[in-house]
């Protein structure tokens, strides 16, 4: 079984929030994160996650992540290249 991670995550610019995951990749956390925990609506088409081990930092910064839903109901999870990245639409 994998060791739980305690991720900080800001969901579309929201309170920065914890969760605690069976997982150390962040994209399955950020899909996480927004499934359980509460968020501002999104302002265009996607929600943005930033999301971060507090006790990596400064090494490890920061990952953003956005994510929508297809017509077909499958979860897109695309990373964001770069710090403070987000999508506009």
């Amino acid at each position: 079984m994998t060791k739980p991670s305690a991720f900080s995550v800001k969901i579309n610019g929201g309170p920065e929030q914890e969760i605690v995951c069976r997982t150390g990749l962040y994209h399955r956390a950020a899909a996480a994160a927004v499934a359980m925990l509460d968020y501002p609506e999104k302002t265009g088409q996607w929600d943005v996650v930033e999301i971060w081990v507090p006790q990596l930092q400064p090494d490890y910064p920061p990952s953003f992540y956005a994510m929508e839903s297809d017509i077909y109901g499958n979860m897109i999870v695309k990373h964001l290249p770069g710090s403070g990245r987000s999508i506009v639409t």
